[in-house]
């Protein structure tokens, strides 16, 4: 058990039950997490640049990295819930987009 003065010199000390630091998130630290959204994050760039430029691979390779990203984001859910949810909702609708209005067709008509 612990005494009196133990448990006052931890709320005193700012020890707030952790134990040991582990930052977790799923089963991948979050340090890692950040590099694998960092990498699709490039490769979500290098999609828009294609899509810009009317290329319909680049569309679905648009669309394949913003579902990696959606279920990236997912991981992040218990850490940031609210910036999870935010990022996941836009890349439904991005994808929505992407396959709504991307044909060619209509691509070509908007030229």
């Amino acid at each position: 058990m612990d005494s009196a003065d133990s448990r006052k010199s931890r709320r005193c000390s700012g020890y707030s039950g952790d134990t040991g630091g582990n930052h977790d998130v799923g089963s991948i630290q979050i340090s890692w997490r950040g590099g694998i959204t960092l990498i699709i994050a490039i490769l979500q760039l290098v999609a828009a640049a294609g899509v810009v430029a009317g290329n319909q691979l680049a569309r679905w390779f648009g669309v394949t990295m913003l579902g990696l990203n959606a279920i990236d984001m997912m991981f992040f859910l218990p850490a940031y819930p609210f910036w999870s949810v935010i990022i996941i909702a836009a890349d439904i609708m991005a994808v929505w987009g992407l396959c709504a209005y991307g044909s060619r067709e209509n691509v070509e008509a908007a030229t």
